[in-house]
């Protein structure tokens, strides 16, 4: 004999499963799919955001005070020695920047990257 308690779980376990086939069988009604795509939109952007808050911060921006007109005046080989000089006296690794070939930038790049490799550059 069956019990009221089994009775009712019986009869809620046979209500999901008819539940669950309807959901996959039937079509959603127009109202559905514009809530189903609300959902969507707000679990990409929160996981978006989530992903955003698990980057670093950035590093500051530097400024770079200006280039002085002496620094400007040097031909550019001689900014190209002034920069291996610089790399020469810092430790191994300790410097990387993005060009092998630096015969290749302006003057004036070469003399933000003076400045950059040594903020306080004096001649």
């Amino acid at each position: 004999m069956m019990t009221t308690k089994n009775a009712r779980d019986a009869y809620e376990a046979i209500l999901h499963e008819a539940a669950l086939a309807e959901a996959e069988s039937r079509d959603s009604t127009p109202a559905e799919q514009k809530i189903a795509a609300r959902v969507r939109a707000r679990v990409r952007a929160d996981l978006a955001k989530m992903r955003r808050d698990q980057l670093p911060e950035p590093d500051p921006i530097l400024k770079l005070k200006p280039v002085p007109s002496s620094l400007l005046a040097k031909g550019h080989d001689a900014l190209l020695a002034i920069i291996e000089t610089i790399k020469s006296r810092m430790p191994a690794g300790t410097l990387q920047y993005a060009y092998r070939d630096l015969s290749g930038l302006s003057d004036h790049d070469l003399c933000q990257l003076i400045l950059m490799m040594d903020p306080n550059f004096t001649e």
